[in-house]
C-alpha cells in the first residue's frame, strides 16, 4: 500500500514542479524610436511564461503575448511586459524605453463659416432688445480636465453676410492638449458688468489628434461650420 501511494504521488509532484518554472520576460522590438501616430509591434520572447500583462506608459494597456501600439503625444514612454506562470505565482517584468518624435499642436486661427441666425425656436437671438437681432458671438474652448477654457474676442452684431469670419489666435499659445475638448459657439448677452451668454452649438472632440494638414473642421446638421486651424511645433 505505501508503495501505490508513492507511486501516485510522483507524477503529481513531478506535474506541479513543472507548473511552477520561473518564468522569465523579454521583448523584441524593431526599432525604439517613432513618430506621433506610428505602429510599433512588440514581440515577447518570454520563457516559461503562460499571461502576459503589457503596460505602454500611457494608460492603456494589452493581455495578448504579442502587442502593438501607437501614441499621440511625443515623449519618452516606458513600455513593460509582466509575464506570470501558469498559476499565477511566479512572474518577471522586463521593460524597454519607447521614444515617439513629433510635434505638439497650437492654435493659429478659428474661422467662423456657417451659423443659424435664427434660433431653433425661429425667434433672432438677441430678440432686437438693442436695436439689431444678429447675435454677439464668440468661441470658447474647455479642456475635459478643467485646466481652464480659451475664448475668442466677440463678434458683434455677426451676419451671414460677414462670413467668413476668422479670429486670429497665433500669438496667443494655445496649446492643444491630448484630451477631449468642449467647442462652443456662444452668443454673448452681457449686460454691464453681468456677463450672460446663450449656447448656439457645441462639439466634443480631441483637439490633439483630430483633423489632418493644420485643419479641424466642426459641422452640423444646423449649419454651423467652425474651423480650427493649428500648426505643430517641436
Amino acid at each position: 500500500m505505501k508503495k501505490l501511494v508513492l507511486f501516485l504521488s510522483l507524477p503529481a509532484l513531478l506535474f506541479i514542479a513543472s507548473c511552477s518554472k520561473q518564468p522569465v520576460a523579454c521583448i523584441k522590438v524593431s526599432k525604439t524610436s517613432v513618430e506621433i501616430g506610428e505602429t510599433l509591434n512588440f514581440e515577447s520572447c518570454a520563457s516559461d511564461a503562460s499571461n502576459y500583462e503589457w503596460d505602454f506608459g500611457d494608460g492603456t494597456t494589452a493581455t495578448t503575448q504579442n502587442a502593438s501600439h501607437s501614441w499621440n503625444t511625443p515623449g519618452v514612454y516606458i513600455v513593460q511586459l509582466r509575464v506570470t506562470s501558469k498559476n499565477k505565482k511566479k512572474a518577471d517584468r522586463y521593460s524597454v524605453a519607447i521614444t515617439v518624435k513629433g510635434y505638439t499642436r497650437y492654435i493659429t486661427k478659428i474661422v467662423l463659416k456657417g451659423f443659424s441666425a435664427k434660433k431653433p425656436d425661429n425667434s433672432d437671438w438677441d430678440g432686437g432688445a438693442f436695436g439689431n437681432p444678429a447675435p454677439e458671438v464668440f468661441v470658447r474652448l474647455t479642456p475635459a480636465d478643467g485646466g481652464g477654457d480659451v475664448s475668442t474676442p466677440t463678434k458683434n452684431n455677426i451676419t451671414t453676410a460677414d462670413l467668413p469670419h476668422t479670429w486670429n489666435l497665433s500669438t496667443q499659445n494655445i496649446y492643444l492638449s491630448n484630451q477631449n475638448w468642449t467647442i462652443e459657439l456662444r452668443d454673448d448677452d452681457s449686460l454691464g458688468s453681468t456677463f450672460i451668454s446663450e449656447l448656439m452649438s457645441t462639439w466634443t472632440t480631441n483637439l490633439a489628434t483630430a483633423g489632418s494638414n493644420g485643419v479641424i473642421s466642426l459641422t452640423n446638421s444646423s449649419g454651423y461650420s467652425l474651423e480650427i486651424h493649428y500648426e505643430n511645433r517641436q
